[in-house]
């Protein structure tokens, strides 16, 4: 819904909207990224994850195609919460 109202108010194109985020705020730019109904720009995940054992099989179906986004992620080694591994894991997503 927030997403939608930003493209209205500025009168601009889905394509043009990166959504970013850090630890578990990356984990929602990402899922954002990846369920929405249009094409986005991007998206930019710091020390981030991707939710997706906790999607309905309706989004999981949706994301079962590669995502057609440039997509940064960035991540260090020495996180304490989120572990590398689970970057690696949205990588491959």
């Amino acid at each position: 819904e927030i997403i939608r109202d930003v493209i209205r108010r500025r009168n601009t194109d889905a394509s043009r909207v990166i959504l970013g985020g850090f630890s578990q705020g990356a984990a929602m730019a990402l899922l954002a990224a990846a369920t929405f109904e249009s094409k986005l720009g991007g998206a930019i995940s710091l020390s981030g994850y991707l939710p997706t054992w906790r999607l309905p099989d309706s989004l999981k179906r949706a994301m079962d195609q590669p995502l057609d986004m440039q997509v940064l992620m960035c991540h260090g080694d020495h996180d304490g919460v989120i572990a590398v591994e689970a970057a690696h894991i949205a990588r491959e997503q």
